[in-house]
């Protein structure tokens, strides 16, 4: 008999070798030789093949160094590396009389170490294979039996089994029994699509080189059977797929009409009922409609309905659709605010220079260059003007035509501006020289800040009375917040916050409440007034994750919208969220996702960056919330920078 022993117990124990966790066990350092199988049982006419190989794999030389007399192998040595040997073992049964014999085979390596292997022989000796029970029924109910396979003989039994229809499945398909033993083996049927009533079939052994046989009859009770199958879970639409397909299959034995209902304006289906003969399927294609999508995923549910009285499928579609709903900037923003006043976002950029009025809702952009490269800008309560702040400049621009007034230059390298409503501007510096300049616009005329002027480099506000300008250090520690008084044009330094080194201010603040509070970028909020003893007081505190980075308050509303710095593994960055809370309380309402930046793959989908806000405000109804937000790190183009509109 020829005895082909499957490679697959060999792969098993490959792959369980080499899939172990590098974490979980030592490295191994040094290879050694396997030979698979270990034990082997034959007749005297069997073929036998016996295979090495090298975990891990390496290369050295092998050569059989023991082996029984009777025993031909077709190779005796040789070399290995990363492929496995085969190795073709017959018995020469001239040497042997009549009866059982045993041997050892041990093959030696140069460096991998050796292998052996047991191979049992049964000389004009044979098997005798029976099955147990020698029939099997299944009635209406049953799919699953279990058989015995036993040899009976005096010779190794090494055989097949082969099934007469596909609707018998077995758990092994092979057997290989020394005298005496047996082997269990599962049976089952599966009864989708087969007629009603009773059928009959077999399967059957073959064994001493295929051509002994032995049969086992099997019959089956065959009742109704109704059964929808859809082929797939959900039916998922990738960015760029304006068609998929699903089907129904009929996996019973009984023929049924179905119905598909579809409620989805955005869903068309090729089809939308048929019937479904047994053992058949219905291929049903769906296109999309994208003009009302969203970004993100879109989810929709297919119903379907039959006449067997089944429960009813529902089919779910997830639509993956990527819609631009930002508006690209080029350059980079240095700087922004929104004049409510006017209802428009103004920035200035640099590379190139430009300051930009922006209609955020018609997405309309007029924008003029700058002589200079801005640092900062600030727009005057009215509306109307705007002062930009350079190095050693500051240019006087008009809103309302749209071009610029005036250039003037000035001692201070501006590092805040603030402009009020009689065409004065003041300016923090970042060269060395305190307090602030206080420049008159229409003549260019620059003054120092009167009194103490403590630091350079502050973060500077007016005061919507027009009358103060409160300051945030930037640099000191620990930080704090300082003071002035508008009197003719001219600013005077007043005081600081009573709280020195007590509460984090952190270098940058916000006025909501129409100026009564400010909340710092350490999310401390104190209260504001005109007398001394009641200014710069605690006034609550923003209970949110990370710190500050930007801040708007709408009045109509009630409600502050920021945006948060995060920080990962010490890694930085501001959040691709804006949050919205309740003014008068300082309580959260939410967070709204900001949407991510979108390349091409050039394969007809998108690789996503995050957005990190820089700025956020609200309209002047306090109807929407506008930010200026950049790509993060990695983004594969120079035009990082985006605004985003939408409802809160």
């Amino acid at each position: 008999m020829k005895f082909y022993l499957l490679i697959a117990a060999l792969v098993a124990v490959f792959l369980i070798t080499s899939c172990e966790d590098d974490d979980s066990v030592a490295p191994i350092e040094k290879s050694q030789i396997i030979i698979s199988p270990e034990t082997i049982s034959i007749n005297d006419k069997d073929t036998a093949f016996f295979y090495l190989s090298l975990q891990p794999e390496s290369s050295y030389h092998w050569e059989i160094t023991s082996k029984p007399a009777w025993l031909h192998l077709s190779d005796m040595e040789g070399s290995i590396s990363d492929k496995i040997i085969k190795l073709k073992a017959t018995v020469n049964p001239d040497m042997l009389q009549t009866g059982y014999y045993s041997g050892i085979l041990s093959i030696l390596t140069d460096g991998a170490g050796v292998c052996k292997a047991q191979i049992d022989v049964y000389v004009q000796q044979y098997p005798q294979p029976l099955f147990a029970p020698e029939l099997i029924q299944f009635d209406g109910d049953e799919s699953e039996k279990q058989i015995l396979v036993l040899n009976k003989g005096k010779g190794a039994l090494n055989g097949v089994l082969s099934v007469a229809d596909k609707w018998i499945n077995l758990s092994h398909y092979s057997v290989s029994l020394a005298p005496d033993k047996s082997q269990h083996i599962q049976v089952s049927i599966d009864k989708r699509n087969l007629d009603i009533g009773s059928i009959e079939s077999k399967v059957t052994l073959y064994y001493n080189n295929y051509t002994d046989s032995l049969t086992l009859p099997i019959t089956a009770d065959i009742k109704e059977h109704k059964e929808i199958l859809i082929q797939m879970d959900t039916l998922r639409f990738d960015f760029s797929d304006e068609m998929k397909s699903f089907t129904i299959q009929n996996v019973g034995n009984v023929d049924y009409q179905w119905v598909l209902e579809n409620s989805n304006k955005e869903l068309e289906c090729n089809q939308e009922s048929g019937t479904i003969a047994k053992g058949t399927a219905s291929k049903i294609n769906v296109t999309v409609d994208r003009s009302n999508l969203v970004s993100g995923y879109n989810h929709f549910n297919l119903v379907i309905k039959n006449t067997l009285g089944l429960a009813v499928k529902i089919l779910p579609v997830r639509v993956k659709h990527y819609l631009e709903s930002k508006w690209s900037l080029s350059g980079y923003v240095e700087d922004a605010e929104y004049s409510k006043s006017l209802d428009r976002l103004v920035l200035v950029t640099s590379q190139p220079n430009e300051l930009r009025i922006c209609d955020t809702e018609k997405q309309t952009m007029t924008s003029v260059q700058l002589s200079k490269k801005p640092s900062c800008i600030s727009i005057s309560p009215n509306g109307k003007f705007a002062a930009v702040g350079h190095d050693a400049g500051i240019t006087y621009f008009d809103l309302e035509n749209k071009s610029i007034i005036a250039f003037h230059a000035i001692t201070a390298d501006c590092f805040d501006i603030v402009m009020s409503d009689d065409k004065w501007a003041y300016a923090s510096r970042t060269n060395g020289k305190n307090g602030l300049a206080c420049i008159n616009l229409e003549t260019g005329e620059e003054y120092d800040s009167e009194g103490k002027n403590p630091d350079d480099g502050e973060t500077i506000r007016l005061h919507p009375s027009g009358k103060y300008i409160y300051a945030a250090n930037q640099d000191l520690h620990p930080s704090d917040m300082n003071k002035y008084e508008i009197v003719d044009g001219k600013a005077k330094y007043l005081y600081n916050s009573s709280y020195h080194g007590e509460y984090p201010m952190d270098g940058n603040f916000w006025y909501i409440d129409n100026g009564q509070r400010l909340i710092t970028k350490g999310k401390i909020a104190l209260r504001t007034s005109d007398l001394e003893k009641y200014d710069l007081k605690y006034g609550g505190y923003l209970e949110h994750d990370g710190t500050l980075i930007s801040l708007d308050y709408s009045f109509h509303v009630d409600r502050i919208c920021a945006v948060f710095e995060t920080s990962k593994n010490y890694n930085e960055k501001n959040s691709n969220v804006i949050s919205i809370f309740h003014a008068a309380y300082l309580t959260f309402s939410k967070d709204i996702k900001l949407p991510d930046f979108a390349v091409p793959d050039g394969n007809s989908s998108f690789t996503f960056y995050k957005s990190e806000t820089k700025f956020c405000f609200f309209n002047s109804e306090g109807s929407k919330f506008i930010v200026i937000m950049q790509a993060e790190e990695g983004f594969p183009s120079k035009d990082r920078w985006a605004i985003y509109t939408n409802s809160f």
